[in-house]
């Protein structure tokens, strides 16, 4: 009825040594239905822990209850994503219901500075679920949008655990274009046509000169964000006409001990209102091909680059394609591509 592991666990920044929680705010109050048992006379619960070598684990006021529980959570902003070339919307909403059944739910929303609520009605939304809401489309600007999106009142009644309710996002709508092929070598100003962007506000992708060569890439080494999202987002490209196509790119890693940084490139069939393909995705140590540093990472040679090349037969015939490259920051190394 209940499972977690790694980051999604946590309830405390990572840390290596041994860990004892020294305030309130490194708990977390958990709710869970069990309405499915109700009748069963021989109910045992059992609370179990896998070890993986990891860090110490507490548990403290165990309550049973027979009155609902409301607690709905707010995992994730599916749509839009960190870049689209849309300025009508209709932001769709991961949620998960943490609590026992319920049937209507609010949401607000503030887009902009404007702000809106909606009503949702007939749910019968059952506990240890999840569930997409679709919400009224909205107006969005070129450029930057910042978005905020809060669950309240749970059958009109306070919710449980009102922390994981509310999601800020930012949304760049970029309608640049260019023609394949194309080759971005970031000498210059790649900004123009690519957007780098992060939808909780942190850590981008950044131009950096390494002698002679540019190349872009993250500081994920003194990023202590755990899972903040980098987004590099190529510019709206037509595949309609193309019978073949591919994708080549250099990359640099080395890989720091016991951390698990994750890189992934995704397609966008839609101009990038949703990110629904993943071309690609790797992490921790298979991320490196090889090289280990417990320093902050920086190429100096040709050595410490890997060339990587992928088949993107599946988006021959789109008409408007967005390739993403994501960097999700486990606390490990920089990153670099070219």
């Amino acid at each position: 009825v209940y499972d977690k592991s790694g980051a999604s666990l946590a309830t405390a920044p990572s840390n290596s040594s041994d860990f004892t929680p020294n305030g309130a705010d490194q708990w977390r109050k958990e709710a869970i239905d069990l309405s499915s048992y109700i009748g069963q006379n021989n109910l045992q619960i059992a609370f179990v822990a896998f070890n993986d070598y990891g860090n110490n684990l507490y548990l403290d006021n165990i309550s049973l209850t027979t009155t609902p529980i409301y607690d709905v959570v707010l995992e994730e902003v599916i749509s839009p994503s960190p870049v689209t070339c849309l300025n009508q919307v209709a932001p769709i909403l991961r949620i998960t219901n943490a609590g026992t059944l319920i049937s209507s739910l609010n949401v607000n929303s503030v887009i902009n500075g404007q702000a809106f609520t909606q009503l949702f009605t007939g749910l019968n939304f059952s506990g240890n679920s999840i569930m997409e809401l679709e919400l009224t489309p909205r107006t969005l600007t070129d450029g930057e949008n910042e978005m905020s999106f809060e669950l309240s009142e749970p059958d009109n009644q306070p919710d449980f655990n009102p922390v994981d309710n509310a999601l800020q996002i930012m949304t760049v709508v970029s309608k640049s274009v260019d023609e394949i092929p194309l080759r971005e070598t970031f000498q210059g100003t790649f900004d123009d046509a690519w957007t780098s962007t992060n939808p909780a506000g942190g850590m981008t992708w950044e131009n950096i000169a390494l002698g002679a060569n540019n190349a872009i890439y993250v500081d994920a080494y003194s990023n202590t964000d755990l899972e903040d999202q980098s987004w590099l987002v190529s510019p709206l490209l037509d595949f309609t006409d193309i019978e073949e196509a591919s994708l080549t790119y250099d990359m640099s890693y080395a890989y720091r001990e016991g951390t698990s940084d994750i890189f992934l490139i995704l397609a966008s069939a839609d101009c990038g209102n949703t990110f629904t393909d993943t071309l690609y995705v790797s992490s921790g140590s298979s991320l490196s091909n090889g090289l280990n540093s417990g320093d902050s990472w920086e190429p100096s040679n040709d050595v410490d680059w890997t060339t990587k090349s992928l088949v993107l037969s599946a988006l021959v015939g789109k008409p408007d394609v967005r390739i993403a490259f994501v960097f999700e920051n486990g606390q490990g190394n920089n990153f670099y591509i070219d």
